[in-house]
């Protein structure tokens, strides 16, 4: 990623793809605190979109809940994976986002990993064998 390269808002990530919204109820607009003029990104939004993902994490849940937990602490390593291999884009990224430093944003970056790494390392311990079942969906609010 380029220094100021913004960042191109897909859509909602709903059932495994992106959609931009039909019925735009509004916009977000990232801006840098470390430079009004840093536009980061535009990020439309609609509240149609909450059934549409509402219902796909429905239907995907039982798949989701006859995974073991070994495969769901696999596509947690993938995650701390990405994070590493995309160590100084995300870094970028998030030094523009919130004005910190580049040199601060790896550092945060690599305390991110650590915490994943600790939890891959702790979390068989902790439930020592015991049955993980999942609860169900989950929705998480946010640009």
């Amino acid at each position: 990623m380029k220094d100021r390269e913004n960042c191109v808002f897909k859509g909602d990530y709903i059932n495994n793809q992106f959609a931009v919204p039909a019925d735009v109820a509004g916009e977000w607009v990232q801006k840098s605190p470390a430079d009004a003029g840093d536009e980061l990104a535009r990020i439309s939004y609609s509240y149609l979109s909450i059934p549409a993902a509402t219902e796909a994490a429905k239907l995907a849940f039982p798949e989701w809940s006859r995974s073991n937990l070994a495969e769901r602490l696999k596509l947690i390593g993938k995650f701390r994976d990405e994070l590493k291999r995309r160590d100084s884009e995300f870094s970028m990224l998030m030094g523009r986002e919130i004005g910190k430093p580049h040199c601060d944003a790896r550092d945060e970056l690599a305390a991110a990993v650590r915490a994943v790494d600790a939890f891959l390392s702790s979390v068989e311990k902790t439930l020592q064998g015991g049955a993980v079942r999942p609860l169900g969906a989950l929705a998480v609010v946010g640009p």
